[in-house]
């Protein structure tokens, strides 16, 4: 199972609803309406799978860690705390560090390998106090 087959059934199971459309400025969204959370992708945004699932997945830790809302918007705290719930979702400390080791901490090889993108791979990093080489 993928990472964006995984995260959307996960959403599915929770009784959230994945929709596509536009957005603005933003790969993905939490929308409430009428009590029911729905996460909308904008596909102009989220290209590929890899930059999907990890929209869904921050934006799932938000809802997971109950920083949804106005007053969470552009809070540098709410979006530490989503992140951080994404990637111990998609991307466990342990596979970071095998995927870190199995190549040798060149970030294109980790995209490859592990499907997520760049971003989400350096946020990884500085989550797990791992840094990557810095490339020349």
């Amino acid at each position: 199972m993928t990472h964006l087959e995984r995260i959307i059934q996960y959403a599915t199971d929770r009784g959230i609803t994945i929709l596509h459309g536009p957005i603005g400025d933003s790969p993905a969204m939490v929308v409430r309406k009428r009590g029911k959370l729905y996460i909308v992708v904008d596909p102009a945004i989220a290209t590929n799978d890899a930059i999907e699932a990890a929209a869904i997945a921050h934006e799932l830790g938000h809802i997971e860690t109950g920083t949804i809302g106005p007053h969470f918007r552009h809070n540098p705290d709410a979006e530490d705390r989503a992140w951080a719930w994404a990637i111990h979702e998609l991307l466990p400390k342990d596979t970071f560090a095998a995927a870190r080791f199995a190549c040798q901490g060149k970030l294109w090889e980790m995209i490859e390998m592990l499907n997520l993108p760049d971003y989400f791979i350096e946020k990884a990093s500085v989550l797990y106090n791992c840094p990557l080489p810095v490339a020349l």
